[in-house]
């Protein structure tokens, strides 16, 4: 169909079997024996294993983390089998108010690199923008990046803001954002 479908296609006899998820959003695990959709977790054969959006309320991209035992969406955490839920609390001045996640990233020593929002579509106005009065390297007060630390429960902002699509090399070092290939400082 035109909005692409989700199969199970068995290599030596071409058969398709049809798996819960969205095609687009459907992410492997590293070890490439789960698949996640939008927290929904699944063995590869598209068993169910846990839906972590139902139990954490929080929906979105979960990413998984290199050794393929946890997911994180922002600041929160949980194993794949929906056990061991946690939130990463995040430093004093982020605020009270939940934080929608804008991209997750684990790194290869176990860390999380996360952008969270708290703005409301009036906060991201196209004006400052188009008008130069924000560059691309500054993000409305609303907009921040985190570095958190799961196993301490520790967080530390970043001193810049990736962008709002930042994909980060495994060890942190680098990031991809809008079309630019920068160092972990921002440069």
């Amino acid at each position: 169909n035109a909005g692409g479908a989700l199969v199970r296609v068995d290599l030596a006899t071409g058969a398709r079997v049809p798996l819960e998820g969205d095609p687009w959003s459907t992410r492997w695990s590293p070890d490439s024996r789960f698949l996640s959709s939008w927290g929904r977790i699944a063995t590869r054969d598209g068993a169910p294993v846990a839906d972590l959006g139902a139990l954490t309320g929080a929906w979105g991209e979960w990413t998984w983390s290199p050794a393929s035992d946890r997911l994180a969406l922002g600041n929160l955490v949980a194993a794949r089998d929906g056990s061991g839920f946690a939130s990463v609390p995040l430093p004093a001045e982020a605020g009270a108010e939940d934080p929608r996640p804008q991209w997750t990233s684990w790194l290869s020593d176990g860390r999380i690199l996360t952008g969270l929002s708290w703005c409301l579509e009036v906060d991201r106005a196209p004006s400052a923008r188009a008008s130069g009065s924000q560059s691309r390297d500054e993000s409305p007060e609303c907009e921040k990046a985190y570095v958190l630390d799961p196993e301490s429960g520790t967080s530390e902002p970043m001193n810049w803001w990736p962008g709002w699509s930042a994909s980060w090399s495994p060890r942190g070092d680098r990031v991809l954002t809008d079309g630019l290939l920068r160092r972990a400082d921002g440069t």
